[in-house]
């Protein structure tokens, strides 16, 4: 597992405000950026489904096996990434139909 240096989140809704997150080096694990204009490959699908799975299994097998713990993690944790405003989100849709759909 990699290790995280700093992690900020910003609490304001303005625009202009950033979260900061700084992790180590992956790169000596195997990990590197993929091109994105290439898509992705079946092997790099089923890696990163089988990564998704792990990710959102643990949170179901929390919720399942201690609820109230889940309750209070979630209470404590903000979206970012996929909030009405947040222009991220806009063609995300498109890029995964003309992306993820090449494996």
């Amino acid at each position: 597992m990699f290790r995280c240096f700093y992690s900020k989140v910003s609490q304001d809704d303005d625009e202009s405000a950033e979260d900061v997150l700084v992790l180590e080096d992956m790169r000596p694990g195997g990990y590197g950026m993929l091109d994105r204009a290439a898509g992705l490959s079946a092997d790099a699908c089923r890696m990163i489904l089988r990564d998704l799975a792990r990710l959102h299994g643990t949170s179901l097998a929390l919720a399942r096996l201690r609820p109230d713990a889940a309750a209070q993690l979630k209470s404590s944790v903000r979206e970012v990434v996929f909030e009405a405003q947040n222009h991220i989100v806009d063609g995300m849709a498109e890029a995964v139909r003309n992306n993820l759909c090449k494996c």
